[in-house]
């Protein structure tokens, strides 16, 4: 499945994130606990709500409720589910909060309930991206290389972000395919993945894992 194949550059990229850790970990302050960028909406992919809908349904039954009613009541401000990843409504509900909500995800510790399966936007978050063609691109967490990035630090920060995005288009089309959703590129917030599971994304993910070649 392309979903899988997705699933393994999401491996590899957490790969590239710790070996950048440890070789330039004084100027990093990323670690279990620190949940900065954990503030705030952002939406993701069809393929990473997928992998947002696993790791929920993982969860026991008491962390599942728990995490079902943060998430209830940011998806009251939202009102939205999915959408078209151009679709201006995704910022302007993103902006439309006075404070950046807290993802529902978040434990008592700050820590992810969720890490396996986290998107890929937080699997990035935090470092300087470097693409392999155009360079240095977007902005970083304040709280890591704070001095710049010195050409060193860029050569090893380099990852081919273009073959990136087109997994997660390919495997996006695939879910939307096996969603019945008309529009691959469709994106959803973190919370709507969760409050919408037992309506929607339980059903997909029930799908999907049948059509996986059995060992």
């Amino acid at each position: 499945m392309r979903l899988d194949q997705y699933r393994e550059i999401l491996k590899r990229v957490d790969s590239k994130f710790r070996q950048i850790q440890s070789m330039h970990g004084r100027q990093m302050q990323c670690g279990k606990g620190c949940a900065m960028c954990c503030h705030g909406l952002f939406d993701i992919s069809l393929a990473d709500a997928v992998g947002v809908a696993e790791g929920f349904a993982a969860l026991s039954p008491d962390i599942r409720a728990q995490v079902l009613a943060r998430a209830e009541t940011v998806q009251d401000s939202i009102g939205l589910h999915l959408m078209h990843r151009d679709d201006p409504r995704t910022d302007e509900v993103a902006d439309s909060f006075a404070e950046p909500p807290r993802c529902p995800m978040l434990g008592p510790s700050n820590e992810c309930l969720i890490y396996e399966h986290r998107p890929l936007a937080c699997r990035l978050e935090g470092l300087p991206m470097v693409d392999r063609r155009d360079g240095l691109f977007a902005d970083w967490c304040e709280l890591n290389f704070v001095e710049g990035v010195s050409q060193t630090a860029r050569a090893d920060l380099t990852l081919d972000y273009d073959a990136i995005a087109v997994s997660d288009e390919v495997a996006a089309a695939e879910v939307a395919a096996v969603a019945g959703v008309a529009d691959p590129e469709s994106v959803v917030f973190i919370p709507s993945v969760v409050v919408y599971f037992e309506r929607f994304w339980n059903d997909v993910l029930s799908a999907i894992i049948r059509r996986r070649p059995r060992n």
